[in-house]
């Protein structure tokens, strides 16, 4: 167990500093609900993107993720409060227990759980905790020692745990991967379709009422009851008007059952149903992935895409929260026009951020998944969507179809405004060539072209066309076609996502799953292996002022010419590892990506970079100390390759340096250096090494690690 005290500051708001600047600026939607759990004056909410703690009176927001809080992951399946108020979250990167100022981190390393994949968290009646996880069974805690249940010890009959949940007699009631497990603390109960009149296996959630009645919520057959000997199924075809596909279930004070489906909420009073609508209420969404009731009565319901409604059974209350203006978590495409304005496109419509405020721009848009945004030298929008492409000249909006314009298809995978002021845009069904008037198409049957599919469009400085498409690469002159073959630089797949020009007037080619290639005009390099590239999926590529090339993926990465920087939801602020653009902000130097969890920002400028990165280096290198966590001495090992001024400093969690450990001129060669800990308190601190050299450009290095001081 890892005991970890961090003062959180900023938690109104996503960002992460470290100095003085921002180094990661988090914009997140909370449109997700997994989790809820009801605490006196707030209600926990646990998202894709890390806990929301809400106040019930005045709708305050406080946001906790792992980079301003003790949370080892974002992603939180499960929460549960015991009687002493401590929070308990179930994350993929292990359990976490927040007392209000104190974090406590439960793994695999330092517990006795069995698998750092926690998809549910319960507290029993004697305030013990019950932890669920993905593929290892169960594991107990009694505060000081732990126990693990599994198929091979117990009568659990799979060791994948979706929720556990305990009656007023102190039984456990334990959703595996089929079916439900009832446990008594001696004995095991196992009920299924072969045993019992349950209709189907798929169990989503259990509910316990006053009368120590269980509800069933099912997977596709209605809710469940069960009184300890007779059974009653309540379903479509019987009872509800609504969805069999429950997901969640809630009894309240006056013993009511509230069921969340994938159509709607009921309320079941034991007789009768009323159902809860989007179309006829306040519900944001029909989707209702959580139920929680506080202690007034009130009903809180956790969506998918609709965010949090609290519901008094006279009105609703609709409560934003995301810290932006986000409409959808799913961040697909993102560009900045000439005022410094970033038009972001998501899979739910077009907004528009200014740095201050979000405004949405939806209208005229033919379909509202956004797939790509490209801004001309005149300052003109040209947006992509699933079903055609739409032209923003200031207020006037032109949308571009198969039914009114030359495009060759509907679902636009890319654009390119050229030089000289044509647009080209890549399709499904071809390519097409735009100057404001004529179209011209392309595709396998009349040109050179190798597939239909066009993913990426790019033009030198020579004014020569590359087209990454499903089949290769292909550059078009104007009038003469070449195809590459990807055995000339070195890849072994044909589908090109991404292609771009750099400072230097190199291509750089992104694949789906096989890498990165290089082309100086004259010879290729290929980046396929892991010691040669952090991940191998790239979705995009982008140029920063210093010539740094940057992809995005599996993650996002940086790479020098000699070396790679690697950031991912582990070692960095990145909001989802599924990066899908990236826009370099010439003005500050921001690197923004857009992600699957919302927006990204990293400011390298004048910061402590926090991350935990995974470098590549074949000459400097910073090691991980040892031991870490550490209690109150640890080593720090760094190698140069030149003569050098180096710099080793420590830093606390608000950036302030903490301890100078190296600050001199060194020879080349490897070294190490102690760091005691013992006057500190215990805690998060990043050490950061960065290197000067009058000999060489590369001479200059700087590299930063996370460490533990735990006592």
């Amino acid at each position: 167990m890892k005991n970890i005290f961090i003062l959180l500051f900023g938690l109104l708001f996503t960002e992460f500093s470290f100095s003085q600047d921002t180094t990661w600026t988090n914009y997140i939607t909370g449109q997700n609900v997994l989790c809820l759990e009801a605490e006196h004056d707030n209600i926990w909410i646990g998202t894709y993107q890390g806990v929301v703690r809400l106040e019930k009176e005045t709708g305050q927001k406080y946001f906790y993720d792992k980079m301003n809080s003790g949370l080892p992951d974002n992603n939180v399946r499960s929460i549960a409060i015991d009687s002493n108020g401590n929070k308990w979250f179930a994350t993929f990167c292990g359990l976490a227990k927040f007392d209000g100022n104190n974090w406590s981190i439960f793994n695999t390393s330092d517990s006795g759980i069995p698998n750092d994949t926690i998809m549910a968290v319960n507290i029993d009646l004697n305030n013990h905790v019950w932890v669920g996880t993905s593929d290892s069974g169960i594991a107990f805690f009694d505060g000081s020692s732990w126990k693990t249940y599994n198929k091979s010890n117990s009568g659990l009959t799979s060791n994948y745990i979706r929720e556990i949940k305990t009656d007023l007699k102190g039984n456990l009631w334990i959703i595996p991967s089929y079916g439900l497990v009832k446990f008594d603390g001696n004995s095991w109960e196992s009920y299924n379709t072969s045993n019992s009149p349950l209709p189907i296996d798929d169990i989503v959630s259990v509910a316990i009422d006053k009368s120590n009645t269980i509800w069933i919520a099912t997977y596709g057959a209605g809710f469940v009851q069960y009184d300890g000997t007779n059974w009653k199924l309540y379903d479509s075809t019987k009872y509800t008007k609504e969805d069999d596909w429950t997901l969640s279930i809630a009894v309240d004070k006056n013993n009511n059952k509230w069921i969340g489906t994938e159509g709607g909420l009921i309320k079941f009073d034991g007789n009768e149903q009323i159902v809860y609508v989007k179309s006829e209420t306040g519900l944001p969404s029909d989707y209702i992935g959580a139920i929680t009731i506080d202690s007034a009565g009130n009903k809180w319901i956790g969506t998918s895409n609709g965010g949090l409604a609290e519901y008094n059974e006279n009105s609703w209350k609709i409560f934003d929260i995301s810290n932006c203006g986000l409409p959808d978590a799913d961040v697909t495409a993102i560009d900045m026009d000439a005022y410094g304005n970033k038009w972001i496109g998501t899979d739910n419509g077009l907004v528009v951020f200014n740095g201050k405020t979000w405004t949405k721009s939806d209208s005229g848009l033919p379909d509202m998944r956004i797939s790509c945004i490209k801004i001309d030298a005149d300052n003109i929008k040209w947006i992509g969507t699933s079903n055609g492409a739409v032209k923003i000249d200031g207020n006037v909006r032109t949308i571009y179809n198969t039914s009114n314009s030359g495009l060759p298809g509907n679902f636009i995978l890319s654009i390119l405004p050229d030089k000289d002021g044509n647009i080209w845009i890549g399709t499904t069904d071809g390519l097409a060539k735009f100057d404001g008037t004529n179209w011209i198409i392309y595709n396998t049957d009349d040109s050179g072209i190798p597939s239909n599919w066009v993913y990426s469009i790019a033009m030198d400085k020579n004014g020569l066309l590359w087209l990454g498409t499903g089949e290769g690469l292909a550059s078009f002159d104007g009038k003469n076609w070449v195809v590459w073959e990807a055995t000339k630089f070195g890849l072994s797949c044909y589908s090109i996502n991404t292609i771009a020009v750099d400072n230097n007037g190199n291509k750089w080619l992104g694949t789906a799953g096989f890498g990165l290639a290089e082309f100086n005009g004259e010879t290729w390099k290929s980046f396929v292996n892991k010691s040669d590239i952090p991940f191998a999926y790239i979705l995009d590529i982008k140029t920063d002022l210093q010539g740094n090339i940057w992809i995005g993926g599996w993650g996002a990465a940086s790479y020098n010419g000699n070396s790679w920087t690697d950031y991912n939801t582990a070692n960095s602020g990145l909001t989802s590892d599924y990066v899908n653009s990236i826009l370099i902000d010439k003005s500050t130097g921001y690197k923004w990506f857009a992600t699957f969890g919302g927006i990204s920002v990293l400011n390298e400028r004048n910061t402590v970079n926090v991350s935990d990165e995974h470098i590549y280096l074949k000459n400097f290198s910073l090691s991980q100390n040892y031991p870490n966590p550490f209690n109150p001495v640890t080593r720090i090992g760094y190698s140069i390759p030149k003569t050098s001024f180096v710099t080793l400093k420590v830093y606390d969690i608000l950036g302030r340096v903490v301890a100078t450990l190296v600050n001199e001129e060194k020879a080349a060669g490897n070294y190490e250096v102690n760091f005691n800990g013992s006057n500190l308190s215990s805690g998060i601190y990043f050490y950061r090494i960065a290197t000067r050299s009058d000999e060489i450009q590369e001479g200059n290095y700087s590299a930063v690690k996370k460490m533990i001081l735990l006592k």
